[in-house]
């Protein structure tokens, strides 16, 4: 089962994030009649290296720190639901790089 929409953490117990993003890739490649999901990454991390490898999953649209303010995290609830996972704009996740 595909959701709509993913809040995802990209460090959990056993296997973390960005796993998870590898394991949905290969479920969207074998099967690309699926709508990708809208996936909004969690850190804690202030690794630029995180944002930039988010970035590459085209059906990942938001990249936010832990510590986001509540106008913050309504925004991006709304963009990732009027967002296409295949039309997000890459800034977005840009800006989040900044916010570090």
């Amino acid at each position: 089962c595909i959701r709509d929409s993913v809040f995802l953490d990209v460090s959990m117990p056993i296997r973390g994030g960005f796993d998870l993003l590898e394991d949905l890739r290969v479920v969207l490649e074998e099967a690309p009649s699926r709508k990708p999901p809208r996936v909004v990454m969690f850190s804690s991390s202030c690794d630029s290296r995180d944002v930039e490898r988010a970035k590459r999953f085209p059906f990942v649209v938001d990249y936010l720190s832990k510590d986001v303010d509540r106008a913050t995290l309504a925004e991006t609830v709304k963009r990732a639901k009027d967002t296409s996972p295949t039309d997000r704009a890459s800034e977005t996740i840009e800006n989040a790089a900044h916010s570090y």
